[in-house]
């Protein structure tokens, strides 16, 4: 069976709902701020500011600036005919190597859907797929419509789910059997062309698409192919560009890559995914490439979470649509499938910019 969990933000947000319905507080009653609600939880500001816009969104509380937090409806009555609950279904070696859904989208989704209880579901890369088949089951038979997000799914769960006709969205690139369903992802082709580009323009010899160790997803395809594309076009042969996967729990991303610079005869554009830095320090990679090396780096960072400085100068690659907005669309896709309403744009793709750091 799935391992299931409920997201901690929204877990922390249902633990503040109980105590401010058991104390006793009505209407128009004086709450913590986010500070107040970050040592009462014990968790960062960030962290608490979250967990009070999933209560706003909800109607339990409302925020002013020059009022502060106010009590707005301690015990909300909820739509009879909302979401009610939206299963964010991955698979587990996708999670360890990639991570699951930030907060920010989570309260985007709130903020679009205050009714869902919302859940992570947990299935084996290769499993049962009679598990998948009961949970889809389970939410034909929901009295309450019932929401999927498919996040880094393979072409099977895609498929069945399509076949289910449970509402649900592709948090990725649809593969084949999950056309049918709306998705929303970064547009990895930009992507890859941009790296290509770059690579030119670098006057690099080389360009390394260094990926974490998971199975291939169809954005990696698409991001190896723009960047062969843009290459091909500056008269590259076929063997310039190089596809590692590695792990990203340990050291043998930067152990390749230092090998690969004392081994090659010219200058290379490393691709990097954020994981890769963010699991180690920032002298790790610098100790990969050392001065004297000519070789670049361009991170993709969807969603410019890496805070890191490098002496050697870096380019990042990320959208300039914020998680709250992701969340936000997931949900309003979810509630036109549950209301029966017509979809215009099935496949959305988010624009891409890149900028060095």
């Amino acid at each position: 069976m799935p391992i299931v969990r409920i997201p901690k933000v929204v877990q922390l947000a249902e633990q503040v709902a109980s105590n401010i319905r058991a104390s006793g507080l009505v209407r128009g009653d004086p709450y913590m701020n986010a500070a107040g609600v970050a040592r009462e939880l014990r968790v960062s500001a960030s962290t608490a500011n979250r967990v009070l816009q999933i209560l706003a969104e909800r109607g339990v509380v409302e925020r002013a600036q020059k009022r502060g937090t106010i009590i707005c409806n301690p015990d909300p009555e909820q739509a009879v005919h909302a979401i009610k609950r939206v299963h964010m279904i991955t698979f587990q070696d996708s999670v360890k190597q990639s991570g699951l859904m930030t907060d920010p989208v989570i309260v985007g989704m709130q903020r679009k859907l205050p009714a869902a209880m919302i859940q992570f579901n947990f299935f084996p890369s290769i499993g049962n797929p009679e598990h998948l088949a009961h949970l889809l089951d389970e939410a034909r038979r929901a009295k309450d419509p019932v929401g999927i997000v498919l996040t880094k799914a393979p072409a099977h769960a895609q498929l069945m789910v399509a076949e289910s006709g449970v509402a649900a969205v592709i948090h990725g690139y649809p593969q084949m059997g999950g056309q049918q369903l709306p998705s929303i992802t970064i547009d990895y082709t930009e992507i890859g062309r941009l790296a290509g580009r770059l690579c030119v323009d670098s006057r690099c010899d080389y360009l390394a698409l260094v990926l974490p160790n998971r199975p291939i997803l169809e954005g990696d395809y698409r991001l190896m192919a723009g960047a062969q594309y843009e290459l091909a076009l500056a008269g590259y042969k076929a063997d310039a560009v190089t596809l590692r996967c590695h792990t990203v729990d340990g050291l043998d991303a930067f152990e390749w890559m230092r090998t690969h610079v004392k081994q090659c005869n010219g200058k290379t554009l490393f691709v990097l995914h954020p994981k890769f830095i963010n699991g180690h320090s920032a002298s790790a990679l610098e100790k990969a490439l050392p001065a004297q090396s000519r070789s670049e780096i361009f991170v993709i960072d969807e969603h410019d979470h890496l805070h890191l400085n490098f002496k050697r100068a870096m380019y990042r690659v990320s959208t300039p649509t914020s998680e709250n907005e992701v969340g936000e669309r997931i949900a309003e896709l979810l509630a036109a499938q549950a209301s029966g309403d017509k979809i215009e744009t099935k496949d959305e793709i988010l624009p891409v910019e890149m900028r060095k750091m």
